[in-house]
Order: C-alpha cells, then sequence, then structure tokens
C-alpha cells in the first residue's frame, strides 16, 4: 500500500546522494519516453527492455555503447521512514535530452 509521507519525500528530495545500494528508476525511456520492462535479453541477460529502440538497457541502469539514448535510465531521490518504510520522491524528466531535466 502507497503511503505518502510529505516529510519524509521533502527530506528525501533534499539529499544530494541516494541511500544504500537500492537503486531506484523512472520507468521511462529517456530517449523517446517508453516504458521500459524488467526482462532477460537474448543473451538471457536480465535488463530493463526498451521497446522505442530495441534495447536492454543493464541493471544498474547504464545504457549500451551502441544506445540511441542520450542518457543512463533515470535514478529517483529515495529513503526511508522511521518505520522503515520506503519514500520516493517521483519526478519525470525530459526525454531525448542529453541533461536530466524535470518536465
Amino acid at each position: 500500500m502507497f503511503k505518502a509521507h510529505s516529510s519524509v519525500v521533502e527530506a528525501v528530495a533534499s539529499k544530494s546522494t541516494w541511500e544504500g545500494a537500492l537503486r531506484v528508476f523512472n520507468t521511462s525511456c529517456p530517449h523517446a519516453g517508453c516504458a521500459v520492462d524488467c526482462k532477460k535479453d537474448d543473451e538471457g541477460k536480465q535488463g530493463y527492455f526498451c521497446p522505442c529502440h530495441d534495447r536492454v538497457v543493464s541493471m544498474d541502469g547504464a545504457r549500451s555503447n551502441n544506445s540511441p539514448s542520450p542518457r543512463d535510465l533515470d535514478r529517483l531521490r529515495h529513503g526511508y521512514d522511521a518505520e522503515g518504510d520506503l519514500c520516493v520522491k517521483f519526478q519525470n524528466f525530459k526525454a531525448g535530452h542529453a541533461t536530466k531535466e524535470t518536465v
């Protein structure tokens, strides 16, 4: 169940770094804004598949050298509240730009 903790989300949004090893991504590809889906490629390697450019992005969000995407998957700021629940600062970013710009 989703719980909104505005104070935690604002605290997370102000952090300059991400907490821990968990990576949270926006599911829109930075190339053309298509929704990515976690699956295996033709060689059996797990990653995020983008149907817009028929490529798999690695599990750490890094695009391949031959990807038309101008940047890696967009990471989202996150943290944990006092009960240990994950809180994410969700944002959308402009597709097709080399720099990460919010919509």
